[in-house]
């Protein structure tokens, strides 16, 4: 009987190492970058929603501001802290149960 040929692989020629190792070094050269574009990608979108979070701050601060030059909203906050007009008196109201006062004028009565 005849022996059935030992099918071996051929060794790789020197052209087909070469090929693969200049793939390969392409490939490997893609890496970093392709990894650099993904992550300042993440960055930017963390950074457009900070950006939008300090827009909606930034709105809430001046709508802040623009009240806060109006004569009704500052002779408000100045009687809740305690502030009354020229010629008027101050009363403050206890709790006769022994709790603090209120901070500000409960009643102002003018002249007297």
């Amino acid at each position: 009987m005849h022996a059935l040929p030992v099918w071996r692989p051929s060794s790789p020629s020197p052209r087909n190492i070469l090929i693969a190792g200049v793939i390969s070094a392409v490939l490997v050269g893609y890496v970093a970058p392709v990894h650099d574009l993904l992550t300042q990608r993440d960055e930017l979108v963390k950074a457009q929603s900070a950006l939008e979070a300090s827009k909606v701050t930034r709105r809430s601060l001046q709508s802040q501001l623009r009240s806060t030059q109006r004569a009704d909203v500052l002779e408000r906050r100045a009687r809740a802290q305690g502030a009354v007009k020229p010629g008027e008196r101050a009363f403050i109201v206890e709790d006769p149960n022994g709790a603090n006062g209120l901070s500000s004028p409960a009643a102002v009565v003018p002249g007297s």
